[in-house]
């Protein structure tokens, strides 16, 4: 994603940079995969809600826009491979990582997406 995408993208959604949620205080349980992608968690449980979020709702693109599908990342955006990152590496990258400042995100859903990417990372 260019910068140029970014800041329109930036324009369309002014409200994502006023309610930017900060990590919550204390440790972050990691969340414990139950089913694979192939396997989809039809339940409405955190790897269907890791799978919207990463597919197409954080940030209003989703991560697997930079982050590719399978997400091992794209070398050309310089997006790093993300596959069994933990929840506190994603809030850390939320925080952090000027292109992903944007972005807001609940506890549920980082868990959720941490879970998801745990199960992408595990397949053959």
């Amino acid at each position: 994603m260019s910068f140029c995408q970014l800041s329109a993208l930036q324009r369309r959604h002014p409200q994502r940079l006023r309610l930017r949620r900060l990590r919550p205080p204390g440790p972050v349980g990691a969340v414990t995969p139950t089913a694979t992608p192939d396997v989809p968690d039809n339940g409405g449980g955190p790897l269907a809600i890791g799978k919207d979020v990463y597919d197409k709702t954080a940030g209003g693109i989703g991560c697997a826009y930079c982050h590719k599908a399978d997400a091992t990342g794209d070398p050309v955006l310089g997006s790093p491979n993300i596959q069994n990152v933990t929840a506190d590496q994603i809030w850390d990258a939320l925080e952090t990582r000027a292109l992903m400042t944007f972005i807001t995100l609940t506890e549920e859903e980082v868990q959720a997406v941490a879970a998801y990417l745990g199960t992408i990372g595990s397949q053959p």
